[in-house]
């Protein structure tokens, strides 16, 4: 589900889960995993990436219905930690956003410190399923574009590249080189230095990381919020209607 290439400093780590890479418990176990194995690096950086014609269609919801109130009930927390090994990699992290970044897909996106997008849409389209976002997926995403969070989240539209450039939550467009711009910033983000990059990646970091450590009771909202969803059959209809 994840494949990791290590090349002169540079990791890439690419996300692979059937056609559209879902987010599900062994992928996000996975991912948490690779992201927390760099924490002993002290130099280079990540490429961050989907395999496919898109980086993450988000949460498998197929699995949610399966799984149930238990398996949502594992699943919120696997995925706010892996938003977060993201956001806390104290390597610098360039997102390659290579198609559709949905959901979970544009959180993770949305955690590197730079998004690079080709083509596709890009979105939090919870509320259009029916469920709220985890406390750490919301301070995260306002991290990245500020004030824009609360329309992108209660809107539940994808947009597209430009919008998404406009709104901050892509750093830059690279439709026809995406992989080569993604490279080339990940090689120039590698040659800052190492604890002058880390000590400010800290810094800026540290008011979301407490925002989200205050509101972590809020989680358990968050994990009702799905639980009514998957009961009330909500989640099921949007289901349905993505394939109609």
């Amino acid at each position: 589900m994840i494949t990791v290439q290590d090349d002169h400093k540079i990791t890439t780590i690419r996300l692979e889960n059937g056609k559209v890479n879902t987010l599900d418990l062994d992928m996000l176990a996975d991912l948490s995993a690779v992201f927390r194995s760099l924490h002993g690096r002290d130099e280079g950086a990540v490429i961050l990436t989907g395999v496919g014609s898109s980086f993450s269609a988000g949460v498998d919801l197929r699995k949610i219905i399966d799984g149930g109130s238990d398996y949502i009930h594992e699943f919120l927390p696997a995925l706010s930690a892996a938003i977060l090994n993201v956001f806390q990699c104290p390597l610098p992290v360039v997102a390659a956003v290579n198609g559709h970044a949905v959901a979970g897909g544009c959180l993770l996106a949305a955690a590197a410190d730079v998004r690079l997008m080709g083509k596709g849409r890009i979105g939090v389209p919870e509320f259009a399923v029916g469920v709220p976002l985890p406390v750490a997926g919301i301070e995260v995403l306002r991290s990245a574009v500020g004030h824009h969070a609360h329309t992108l989240i209660t809107s539940a539209e994808m947009v597209t590249v430009d919008e998404a450039e406009k709104l901050g939550l892509v750093t830059a467009v690279a439709p026809d080189n995406l992989q080569e711009r993604a490279l080339g910033e990940a090689r120039r983000l590698a040659e800052v230095s190492p604890s002058a990059f880390t000590a400010t990646k800290t810094q800026l970091h540290a008011p979301v990381l407490a925002l989200i450590e205050a509101n972590a009771a809020l989680d358990q909202q968050v994990a009702s919020g799905w639980v009514t969803a998957l009961k009330n059959g909500r989640i099921g209809k949007y289901l349905a209607s993505l394939t109609r």
